[in-house]
């Protein structure tokens, strides 16, 4: 539903708006056209201009209204997702309050380059905004799991909401960011920063804009046309307000972009030129079907909203070729790779855990380049580490959560506008020639990405970054490492490494000044002290839960932190995130804190199974029992690791006791991607 223009008049009593009988007719027009479609979502869409004046005497008006209007449609569409986006327009800036920034305001404005403003220059631009962003704050829906908002640039916000397994996107513009008093047509600018298509997954149903201002005649001739061309190249439908008028149109361009234009009614304003006194629009989307139908609500003189067209035609809705082919999408692949926690760690009232759920960043200190034996005992949280386009190499003992936090990182660099990472496996890096290296990255990209690969071929490297996890694991050492490393620093911006702290200790000390790894710079990864272990104690405990519950809630996670640290206590297993949740699961399997009473074989036993049910959920019990003979084996033997052919010969004679047909070499891969054994050189053993 579009509604737009609806001026709130502190000065006016009887305006249209200002009745609650105004939202039943609402109402009543709405379900009249909604009864004959079948409704998963609906989505308000409010296209600026929602005050007269930017007051918050007006907002306080045009609060009550809109949350009556939405709390109507979740009425009316029980079974369905109801939420608001909304932009301001120039009506939404209040010229009346003498700012503190005024000033600064008008220098600003007078400046050159304003495509190119920076947030702090657009946040004392936006000043007159300032009552319609606290109503905005008000309205707007909350970010949570099914709804997630991002603010890629200083005039842009994304709202993406999940509905029935498909994701509706919008792009909400703040084309009234730099509106003055008596606004002037082709004098608006509009900067691009955030008008580009994010990396998200899956790919959106519906990508939709939202911006007061048409670009068509209001903005500089130069920025309405890149305005334009960006807008296109994101969009299926583009919503507008400002001019009072009615018009759809669809447009197709030699670009191949094909986008569907909706400028919206006045919902409230005086019927000059024979513009009614209030209108609105209904849209109805099938994503399934590929057809939008457009409903024009109009108020006649009986003060009855009534369709302009009784039947409106349904139209053709072709989702945007041009947003699909200039997005680098994941792939589901991608996607799963990425939300993974790397556990099947399920929570009773979360059902599937998510890295996203649960990632609590590590504590790291920089370790300094000169002299090589000293150690910086100043801490950051990992997320501070200044590491986009740098080159940067992070390094921890075993289960410290490297691999966990690569992938964070991988994760984060995806939500930049501007950044495209890869992610690559230490142990596939093989070779050293450029050809493999580029294939390498080739893979790597497709394994996470649904297409655009010679675009990203063609990106410049500054866009590029490169995530290598485990580098250790590496065939390759010392110069073989740093020729790789080299071609890499010739094709990315940005380099991130991460590394065992023992195995590595070699290759990221001083060496010769030719060798490009010990220039990089160098991050440990700290022990999972208390603070970072009740934080993330606190994220598990809040899983699920309102706002209503936190009392409980903190009251709750009090008495699990004293489950952990009592198990941590007994020194049954180390302090690191793994063991952590290991025992939060069991925590929860057990019916709660009040219920658990820990034990070593137990903890051992969850987290085993745990790390199995990746690789084994079909045969768990055959591969614990396996293990199980496996570390006796080595117990007899007094020794740590086996060698390869040790194993074989051991496996060999297993599998004949227990007529089991296992192939030695797939199994114990199978053990290596569960994090159950580990391969150095030509020895296999337990990880931990």
């Amino acid at each position: 539903m579009q509604i737009s223009d609806i001026h709130f008049r502190d000065d006016r009593q009887n305006q249209i708006a200002g009745h609650l009988s105004a939202i039943e007719r609402v109402l009543a027009a709405v379900r009249s056209r909604l009864a004959l479609h079948r409704v998963d979502a609906c989505f308000l869409a409010v296209t600026g201009d929602i005050a007269y004046h930017g007051r918050e005497t007006e907002y306080a008006l045009a609060t009550p209204f809109l949350k009556k209007l939405l709390d109507g449609l979740r009425a009316e569409l029980a079974h369905a997702t109801c939420q608001i986006v909304l932009v301001p327009g120039n009506h939404d800036c209040d010229f009346e309050t003498q700012y503190p920034e005024i000033a600064l305001r008008s220098r600003i404005l007078k400046t050159d380059g304003l495509e190119d403003v920076t947030g702090l220059e657009a946040t004392i631009v936006t000043c007159i905004q300032k009552p319609y962003r606290d109503f905005e704050s008000r309205l707007a829906p909350i970010s949570d799991k099914d709804h997630l908002v991002s603010e890629p640039g200083p005039c842009v916000q994304i709202h993406e909401f999940k509905v029935s397994g498909n994701v509706i996107r919008f792009y909400a513009l703040n084309t009234a960011w730099m509106s003055e008093r008596d606004e002037t047509p082709g004098k608006l600018v509009f900067p691009p920063a955030g008008l580009s298509e994010p990396l998200s997954a899956p790919l959106p149903s519906l990508s939709i804009v939202l911006q007061h201002h048409p670009a068509r005649g209001w903005f500089r001739p130069s920025n309405a046309r890149d305005l334009t061309r960006r807008l296109e190249g994101l969009a299926d439908i583009i919503l507008t307000g400002h001019e009072h008028e009615s018009d759809d149109a669809s447009v197709s361009r030699t670009t191949g972009a094909q986008v569907n234009y909706i400028e919206g009614y006045a919902f409230q304003c005086d019927g000059a030129k024979g513009q009614p006194t209030s209108a609105f629009k209904v849209i109805v989307v099938d994503t399934a079907m590929q057809s939008q139908v457009t409903y024009n609500l109009i108020l006649d003189s009986d003060g009855i909203y009534l369709p302009e067209t009784e039947n409106p035609p349904a139209r053709p809705l072709i989702s945007n070729p041009k947003r699909l082919e200039s997005s680098f999408i994941w792939s589901e692949k991608g996607n799963a790779f990425a939300t993974d926690l790397g556990l099947p760690v399920t929570h009773v009232k979360r059902g599937r855990v998510t890295l996203d759920d649960l990632f609590v960043y590590p504590f790291v200190r920089q370790v300094p380049r000169q002299p090589p034996s000293t150690t910086s005992n100043e801490r950051l949280s990992a997320d501070r580490i200044p590491w986009l386009h740098e080159r940067t190499i992070i390094v921890g003992g075993e289960l410290c959560g490297k691999s966990t936090l690569a992938k964070k990182f991988f994760a984060d660099a995806s939500q930049s506008q501007d950044l495209v990472p890869v992610f690559v496996r230490g142990i596939d890096i093989k070779s050293t020639s450029p050809r493999d290296c580029s294939a390498l990255i080739d893979d790597a990209f497709t394994k996470h990405y649904s297409s655009a690969k010679e675009r990203y071929r063609q990106l410049p490297k500054e866009r590029k970054v490169l995530i290598i996890d485990d580098i250790h694991r590496s065939s390759k050492r010392g110069e073989a490492i740093d020729k790789v490393l080299r071609w890499c620093a010739d094709q990315f911006g940005t380099i991130l490494c991460f590394a065992d702290n023992m195995l590595m200790l070699d290759e990221v000390g001083d060496g010769p000044e030719e060798r490009i790894l010990p220039l990089f710079a160098r991050y440990e990864i700290l022990p999972f002290g208390h603070s970072k272990r009740n934080e993330l104690i606190y994220q598990w405990c809040t899983l699920g839960e309102s706002q209503e519950n936190i009392p409980e809630v903190k009251r709750r996670t009090a008495r699990v932190v004293q489950q952990v640290n009592a198990v941590l206590g007994k020194r049954f297993v180390p302090y690191v995130p793994l063991f952590v949740l290991g025992i939060l699961q069991q925590i929860e399997t057990s019916g709660g804190p009040d219920n658990y009473t820990a034990s070593q074989g137990a903890v051992f036993e969850a987290l085993a199974t745990l790390k199995l049910q990746m690789n084994f959920k079909e045969d768990l019990l055959t591969a614990k029992n396996y293990l199980a003979h496996f570390a006796f084996a080595l117990y007899e033997r007094r020794q740590r690791f086996m060698t390869i052919s040790e194993f074989d010969k051991w496996h060999d004679g297993y599998c004949k006791e227990f007529k089991l047909r296992l192939d030695a070499g797939d199994y114990r891969r199978r053990l290596v991607d569960s994090q159950i054994f580990q391969v150095l050189d030509d020895e296999v053993g337990f990880l931990h």
